[in-house]
């Protein structure tokens, strides 16, 4: 199902080998919070996705685990991007390829599925759509206007 609508976006995607059970585990337990099902679920499809130009539309287990570290200490007194919102309520799992960021929000009931991009110039957080399916579909009609 998840390559048939990323393939919509880009016929030429680069998909990976599916993650394992194990390696879901570890994300989730590197993010503290658990992936929302349909994100898991691509996963154990293919751990990764590259669009045109290289383009990381969603990052593998290893990349979310390491990106959100990285984005998360960035954000902290001293970082580099120490002026910005901190992203410690947002699950980063993909890029748009111009410096944006997309990402689940992270509640106090857990992941939500709703995806959001954040907006590397401004720091804003805008929801694009309410799944990760819905997302995909959207970005796909996008792609091919």
């Amino acid at each position: 199902m998840w390559r048939e609508l990323i393939a919509d976006i880009d016929a030429n995607a680069v998909f990976h080998a599916p993650c394992s059970a194990e390696e879901l585990l570890r994300l989730e337990a590197a993010l503290g919070a658990s992936l929302p099902n349909e994100l898991a679920a691509l996963l154990c499809e293919t751990n990764g996705v590259e669009v045109a130009y290289g383009v990381s539309l969603v990052w593998s287990v290893n990349d979310i685990a390491e990106n959100n570290r990285e984005m998360r200490s960035q954000l902290r007194p001293g970082g580099a991007l120490a002026f910005c919102m901190p992203v410690d309520h947002l699950l980063i799992f993909g890029e748009a390829g111009n410096g944006d960021l997309y990402a689940f929000p992270i509640t106090p009931e857990g992941v939500q599925n709703r995806v959001f991009v954040w907006d590397h110039e401004d720091d804003s957080r805008t929801c694009q759509a309410n799944s990760l399916a819905h997302w995909l579909q959207a970005t796909s009609e996008t792609a091919g206007s």
